[in-house]
């Protein structure tokens, strides 16, 4: 798989705290299988700002690292943007990186409370050229308790990430069961790790990666964890899939009559 979510830039955020342990994340991760791994520290105005330029100078260091211990593991730059009504303005100035320099950007919304008016600001990133993530939609409290949300950013042009740990119940049970109804209806189109430390249960990928297999198939699988990410990289379209409606009970449908 390809990791699209991590938090190895060291010293920035609430990520890794040095680069010896970024090293032994990412050790940790190749021989979890992992093939590249975006780094994607926050970037929330005012709290865990690392700017563009220092993102890439940290990761510089630390592909200079990687080649001298012989580990070949591809390292992309990017930010997790906490978004807000600036949140386009940081990225055109240059402050805030999209993944890999492409028209992908990884976002993050509040955890509780859906922002006001924030499919207006999903669609002005599409009309800008930019394509946003939502990473991690099944943590959402608003998610959780109407799916059609995703189904319409969906329709806006969005894609999302799910924490592979979310299978295995690291966030809980609502968390998990969001995010197996998530897979269920095609809502998901990459995968993210979401790791912060070499110690964390979120480097663990086999058992997660194999019960996201049972629940789409093997074609559905191959685009999330491998094609997708791929098409990523390279900025090249990446189209979502249809999302599967909701099979309403039958005695629902007798009611309606």
């Amino acid at each position: 798989m390809i990791d699209i979510h991590s938090h190895i830039v060291f010293d920035v955020d609430d990520g890794s705290d040095s680069i010896e342990e970024s090293i032994r994340i990412i050790r940790k991760a190749q021989e979890r299988g992992i093939k590249a791994m975006f780094a994607t520290p926050h970037f929330i105005e005012g709290s865990m700002t690392a700017e563009a330029n220092e993102v890439k100078e940290k990761v510089g260091l630390l592909r200079e690292r990687l080649m001298a211990e012989n580990i070949t593991m591809p390292i992309y730059t990017g930010h997790e943007i906490y978004l807000d009504f600036d949140s386009l303005i940081h990225l055109r100035k240059g402050k805030s990186l999209t993944l890999n320099n492409t028209r992908y950007v990884l976002v993050e919304l509040p955890m509780q409370d859906k922002l006001r008016n924030l499919d207006e600001m999903l669609f002005e990133f599409t009309v800008r050229g930019f394509t946003p993530i939502i990473a991690h939609p099944e943590r959402y409290a608003y998610v959780q308790k109407d799916l059609d949300i995703v189904k319409r950013w969906i329709e806006l042009g969005v894609l999302t990430q799910i924490n592979l740990s979310t299978l295995y119940g690291r966030y809980g049970e609502v968390v998990k069961k969001t995010a197996i109804k998530m897979l269920k209806r095609q809502m998901y189109h990459l995968v993210g790790t979401d790791v912060h430390s070499s110690q964390s249960t979120a480097l663990s990928v086999a058992a997660p990666l194999g019960r996201m297999k049972e629940i789409v198939g093997d074609d559905i699988y191959d685009e999330i964890v491998h094609q997708n990410p791929q098409k990523l990289i390279e900025n090249r379209l990446i189209n979502p899939f249809e999302v599967i409606p909701v099979k309403r009970p039958i005695f629902e449908l007798f009611k309606k009559r």
